[in-house]
């Protein structure tokens, strides 16, 4: 299982739903079968979060928005692994 995590905050969207779809798309050829947790903290998931999480698990990219990093690291199923 191939899994990341994608950490920022105070994230502002510059792209149309469009740009988000056609982005999806090219996650999917790039990265099949990865697993990509995103902690956006400030950031509330729109309709256009839904867009681009769903046209990227149509194409093999499973992909979650978070508030917080530890549900974050549950989902990716990485909370109960050791360190390092």
């Amino acid at each position: 299982m191939r899994r990341a995590l994608a950490e920022c905050e105070n994230v502002t969207r510059r792209l149309t739903p469009m740009e988000s779809f056609d982005i999806a798309g090219l996650a999917g050829r790039l990265l099949p079968g990865l697993s990509i947790a995103c902690v956006f903290r400030g950031y509330v998931p729109d309709s256009q979060s839904e867009l681009f999480r769903a046209a990227a698990l149509n194409r093999g990219v499973r992909m979650e928005f978070f508030q917080d990093l530890n549900s974050a690291l549950r989902w990716l199923g990485a909370a109960d692994l050791p360190p390092g």
